[in-house]
């Protein structure tokens, strides 16, 4: 399904228990230190995001190179093989032209 409803039970509670608190918190404190303090998290969230992306990046990159060598060596097998397979041919061809002489 599209919907993960599982995911969904999990995380509702959580994010309107997240928005009661913000809204607790912005009472209490003034506007400068709430937005000081969102901000930080924002920053904070973000840097640890980039930095999963980067290592997943990096992870992803190297099995494609890995990917791509490997099918890059089985074409040269396979095109080292087919050559070799045509010039035996060839001279099995040319072996039984010069033994009808």
């Amino acid at each position: 399904p599209v919907i993960d409803y599982d995911m969904a039970l999990f995380l509702a509670p959580m994010e309107m228990a997240g928005a009661v608190l913000g809204v607790i918190i912005q009472k209490l404190f003034p506007n400068w230190l709430f937005l000081t303090i969102a901000a930080l998290v924002l920053a904070f969230t973000s840097y640890k995001t980039y930095v999963k992306f980067f290592a997943t990046y990096k992870k992803e990159k190297a099995a494609r190179a890995e990917m791509h060598r490997r099918e890059t060596m089985a074409e040269s097998k396979h095109s080292t093989v087919g050559a070799d397979d045509e010039a035996d041919a060839t001279a099995t061809e040319a072996c039984d032209v010069t033994n009808e002489d």
